[in-house]
């Protein structure tokens, strides 16, 4: 699923000499006539500061969107049009399946489930997609240190997109700092538990945000 030091402050003359050797007296100004000198600066900063964090608002017209959601059922969740995402194990709306980055955990381990956890009975991806909380199917640890690592690729692909087409759970902090914990906990382990069906996996629903074709 710091230490910080504070910055040394280089010290002021309380006067600058020019080259005559004189020191140079600053300009007096009244409380009054500095008052529109701080607003002006105080109104452009502002100004610039908009400017620049809606800039893209400017150029640019966000599109239209919707949210989809898979229900809370795996027979909702087909009746909305959603599938199986067996990387995310979630039930998501179909415009948002990620194929690609599917395919790629696919063939980079055994990711199917299975029924005990001594891995002697593999399920079918059917099956898998059934097994909705309180049911579970058993997985790897390797396949879990996978998981993860593609649900950042995937995620980070969503974030590109502004957040389009990513699942509200794959977008999460609470998944990714699952994943951060779990790949920290791995590295210390002994690479033959790589191979034990120690990952309990249960599947839920999701929804995400997609554009309105116009």
């Amino acid at each position: 699923m710091y230490n910080t030091q504070g910055d040394s402050k280089p010290e002021l003359e309380d006067s600058v000499l020019p080259l005559t050797g004189r020191p140079i007296t600053p300009p007096q100004y009244s409380t009054k006539s500095r008052r529109p000198i701080v607003l002006s600066c105080l109104l452009s900063s502002i100004f610039w500061w908009l400017f620049f964090s809606y800039q893209s608002d400017i150029w640019e017209q966000k599109p239209a969107t919707k949210t989809l959601h898979c229900g809370n059922s795996t027979a909702e969740a087909r009746a909305r049009g959603c599938v199986f995402d067996p990387l995310a194990t979630l039930w998501v709306p179909k415009p948002c399946y990620d194929e690609e980055t599917n395919l790629a955990y696919r063939t980079s381990v055994d990711w199917y489930g299975y029924n005990d956890p001594n891995g002697t009975e593999m399920i079918s991806v059917d099956e898998m997609s059934e097994r909705v909380s309180p049911k579970f199917y058993y997985t790897t640890t390797r396949e879990h240190a996978v998981h993860c690592a593609y649900m950042w690729q995937k995620q980070h692909l969503g974030y590109l997109r502004g957040g389009l087409y990513l699942d509200d759970y794959s977008a999460s902090f609470d998944h990714t700092r699952h994943c951060a914990e779990m790949l920290i906990k791995t590295t210390d382990q002994d690479p033959r538990e790589l191979s034990l069906y120690t990952a309990k996996t249960r599947v839920s629903f999701t929804s995400c945000e997609v554009e309105v074709d116009k």
